[in-house]
Formats: C-alpha cells, structure tokens, sequence
C-alpha cells in the first residue's frame, strides 16, 4: 500500500507503507514523475546535471565536476529547465 507524506509548503513524498521505501510520485504540478535513482536498475544511463545543497555538504565531500552546483534546492522551473537542457 502507498502512502503519503505532505508539508505544509505543499512537498509531498510518497513511500511502501510495510517497508517505508520512497517510490516514483507526481512532480508538483506538472506532468512529470520524480523517481528515485536507486529504483532504476540501470544506472549506467543516468547523467549527473545538478548537485543540491552544496553549501551544507560534508567537508570530506568532493563534488565531480559534471552538473550544475545549488547552494540549496533550485526551483522546480530551474530544475525542470535543467532536465529539457539535457535533452536537447
């Protein structure tokens, strides 16, 4: 059974309610699906475009060059406009 999570800020995440591991769940308000990485079974074909949260990262983390680096979490039309530039 899938279960949901939900701030006030209108973040939602959606989990297996027998072993709490997130599963793939609507992209806010838009026709995209956010699926977590670890889901995927090959992940040879992903493609790093941002880092996240840079600015709280651990100090023994070194970030790769590939990407876009956000102090904090960009905007969902930031993020989105990063995912079309990767397409194209």
């Amino acid at each position: 059974m899938i279960s949901q999570w939900r701030r006030d800020s209108g973040f939602r995440s959606h989990f297996c309610s027998n072993c709490g591991s997130v599963v793939p769940n609507p992209l806010g308000q838009t026709p995209y699906v956010w699926v977590p990485a670890g889901l995927l079974e090959d992940s040879n074909r992903l493609e790093i475009v941002a880092h996240v949260c840079v600015a709280s990262k651990a100090p023994w983390e070194s970030i790769p060059l590939q990407g876009v680096c956000y102090d904090e979490v960009p905007s969902l039309a930031q993020f989105i406009a990063l995912l079309h530039a990767a397409d194209a």
